[in-house]
């Protein structure tokens, strides 16, 4: 791992260590600012670190929008629920697609999420997301189990691409689960709040609306904790202590 892929996440756990000093000191749209960017350099440590990205595109293209980091793995994801579709009757197969069913309709809104302007008409997403979330996570469990007809079925190449389904759910088990697709989600929740945080208009306040009523400051902690446990599994499975 490069010196600037591992700076980029011991940078993450500082911004994520003030984000909790500020929330603490009810410092709250300060604390969703630094939250935002400790999301924003560990997706963009873990594009570099995978190849993902270039350090020219993370600075020319993705700027604050991290979860276009993710987009690749989004449309395996897709593909492999188009290919399982077709052998949905095997056990593990058939939860594995429930899976992947669950990741890819359930992101769908937040493609939507991003495109709006203030975050007055979003704030009942977070909850729905976050629960929606909790589930996915716990149903991901199912991905590790693989029996001998599923093996056979998996090694069959995708169409005219010599990848084998194996070799994509492989991948998609190493970057799709756990902190990665809590990574994922965070790049989108929190990626207008990089504005929204830090500079008013004629429409919002950024002073009075991130307070004890706003759904992200009343699950921040929670928050915060799944977000700590990301990049703690990310620097695990790269070797970093």
């Amino acid at each position: 791992m490069s010196v600037s892929e591992t700076v980029l996440l011991k940078i993450a756990h500082k911004d994520l260590e003030a984000s909790r000093i500020l929330f603490r000191e009810k410092l709250y749209s300060q604390a969703v600012f630094f939250l935002q960017q400790s999301v924003e350099k560990a997706a963009k440590a873990m594009g570099l670190r995978e190849g993902l990205v270039s350090k020219k595109q993370l600075k020319q293209k993705i700027g604050h929008k991290a979860w276009m980091v993710f987009i690749e793995y989004y449309n395996i994801a897709l593909k492999i629920q188009k290919q399982l579709e077709g052998v949905r009757e095997e056990e593990h197969v058939s939860e594995t697609l429930l899976y992947l069913n669950m990741i890819t309709h359930g992101l769908k809104p937040l493609f939507e999420y991003k495109k709006e302007e203030t975050p007055g008409k979003t704030d009942e997403i977070i909850d729905d997301t976050i629960n929606h979330l909790y589930t996915v996570l716990k149903r991901g469990e199912f991905l590790k189990i693989l029996d001998e007809d599923t093996e056979a079925i998996l090694h069959k190449p995708l169409g005219l691409s010599k990848i084998t389904l194996k070799e994509l759910m492989t991948r998609w088990k190493e970057i799709g689960g756990g902190g990665r697709l809590v990574l994922f989600v965070f790049s989108f929740l929190l990626e207008r709040h990089a504005i929204w945080s830090r500079y008013p208009d004629e429409r919002f306040n950024p002073l009075e609306y991130y307070s004890e009523r706003t759904p992200l400051i009343k699950r921040f902690n929670e928050i915060a904790n799944m977000i700590d446990g990301a990049l703690k599994e990310i620097e695990q499975s790269y070797g970093i202590r």
